[in-house]
Order: structure tokens, then C-alpha cells, then sequence
């Protein structure tokens, strides 16, 4: 029962273009507010010929679209039995072609295909699994920490993390 009501809610109209909307600009706001000081940098890059607050501010409804995804994605996980993980793979990390993807920066000339000894120099996009869960009610925290990075139980990989490897 508490399942099929808050899917019924969060499948709702109200929920899915008004609520999740106001939330992201919500979000966008606040890491505008957060990151604002940082703009007092404009002086030193002032010779770049680039008005970073204008940028910024321009970039401010892709930044809500990206938070808006996110909240779908948090708000149907909340509803599914199934736990979920983030795989976010840090500066160094080993390549792994199974759980990540290799993003070709034009600023690398780099044609070969990622090999044996790669190693993850950015992540650009966080990827997504999903491990089988029975839960019987609805539990806000269905994320779990990831692991030591050695997965031992089967997961379906809904996402690859994006990454830019040496």
C-alpha cells in the first residue's frame, strides 16, 4: 500500500511539472548562491575577455535541467523495491570498460581505444546500478554507499560513468 501511494504520487501531474521544476530551480539557485563568491575571481581573468557572471547566468537553465533529471531519478528510486549505487570512479582509478565510458576530448590527441594500465583522470558523469532489493515499504534512503569497488553480487548497469582517462 505505501508503495502504490507514493507511486501514484510521484506519477502525478502536479508532482512531475510543477514540483520537480520548482526543486531544481530551487537547487540551481542555491549552488548559484554557493559559487557566486568565486565570481569575485573576474578581475585576475578579466585579459580572458570573458564576463563570467553573464556565462554563468546563461548556463542557469541547462543547470536546472541537470537537477530536474536528478530529482526523477531520485523520485522513482524512491518507489522501486531495488537498491541502487552510484558509481563515481576517482582521479587514478583503474579504467574499467564495463561500468565506464571513455570521452574523447578534442584537446587530447588520443585515437587509440583505452587499455589495460588506463586510469581515470575525470569524471565527467556519474554512472548508475541497480542491485535486486526486496523492500517491503518505502525507504528514502534507497542509495547505498558504494563498496570497496569489487562487486560481488549481480547488479543490472543502468548508466556508465562518463570519464576522461590518461
Amino acid at each position: 500500500m505505501d508503495f502504490a501511494v507514493h507511486h501514484s504520487l510521484i506519477n502525478s501531474r502536479e508532482f512531475q511539472e510543477s514540483l520537480i521544476p520548482r526543486r531544481a530551480e530551487a537547487l540551481a539557485i542555491r549552488i548559484s548562491a554557493i559559487i557566486y563568491p568565486l565570481f569575485g575571481l573576474q578581475k585576475p581573468l578579466s585579459s580572458w575577455e570573458v564576463n563570467i557572471v553573464r556565462d554563468w547566468n546563461q548556463k542557469r537553465p541547462t543547470l536546472e535541467r541537470i537537477f530536474a533529471s536528478a530529482l526523477k531519478i531520485k523520485s522513482r528510486a524512491l518507489v522501486c523495491k531495488d537498491m541502487f549505487e552510484v558509481i563515481l570512479p576517482s582521479q587514478g582509478q583503474a579504467y574499467e570498460q564495463d561500468i565506464m565510458e571513455d570521452e574523447k576530448l578534442e584537446i587530447y590527441d588520443r585515437t587509440s581505444t583505452p587499455g589495460e594500465g588506463s586510469r581515470v583522470r575525470l569524471c565527467l558523469v556519474p554512472g548508475l546500478r541497480k542491485y535486486p532489493f526486496d523492500r517491503k515499504r518505502v525507504d528514502y534512503n534507497s542509495f547505498r554507499k558504494p563498496g570497496s569497488g569489487v562487486v560481488k553480487e549481480p547488479y543490472d548497469l543502468i548508466a556508465q560513468s562518463l570519464v576522461v582517462i590518461d
